[in-house]
């Protein structure tokens, strides 16, 4: 999905998803960036 992305929120309390949110605009991002390690799935 290289032009596509998604955030998807779950409730660990009820076990499911609550939101599926897809968008093609990177901006949206910059909230979680600082937030993210992605060192372990660059191995």
């Amino acid at each position: 999905m290289p032009s596509f992305l998604a955030e998807v929120w779950y409730s660990p309390e009820d076990n499911q998803i609550v939101l599926v949110h897809g968008f093609v605009d990177r901006k949206l991002l910059e909230p979680y960036l600082d937030d993210l390690d992605l060192e372990e799935l660059m191995r």
